[in-house]
């Protein structure tokens, strides 16, 4: 399984089953209505210095939660209870670090940048 599918697969549960996972980074201008969707975006792969030959790495991601409100009086809470609720969430899982949340816009939505990372292995290949 690829990373993105895994972290995909380890938000789903985290969230209400109404909100949307979006696995891979991609343009949101139609957004559901009345839905939350949450996209993955692979931002970078470094070499972790204490474990520098061991096919292990440290991968960033920005993880956004877009609410689907035009209405800035609907849709600046409703991001930020979204975004509250994820971190809070991901706080249990052991294998993601979450650094920051930022205030953003997604396809002209308020949304919620939060930085993670996470350690990927390189996967063998026959």
């Amino acid at each position: 399984m690829s990373a993105h599918g895994l972290l995909a697969d380890t938000l789903r549960p985290l969230v209400p089953a109404s909100w949307r996972i979006v696995g891979v980074e991609r343009n949101l201008d139609e957004l559901e209505a009345g839905t939350v969707s949450v996209v993955i975006k692979l931002d970078s792969i470094r070499r972790i210095p204490e474990a520098p030959n061991t096919g292990r790495y440290r991968a960033g991601w920005t993880i956004t939660v877009v609410q689907p409100h035009a209405d800035p009086e609907l849709a600046d809470p409703a991001v930020y209870d979204a975004c509250l609720a994820l971190v809070a969430a991901l706080d249990g899982i052991e294998w993601i670090a979450w650094t920051s949340a930022q205030k953003a816009l997604e396809g002209g939505r308020f949304a919620f940048d939060i930085t993670v990372e996470t350690i990927t292995k390189r996967e063998e290949t026959p």
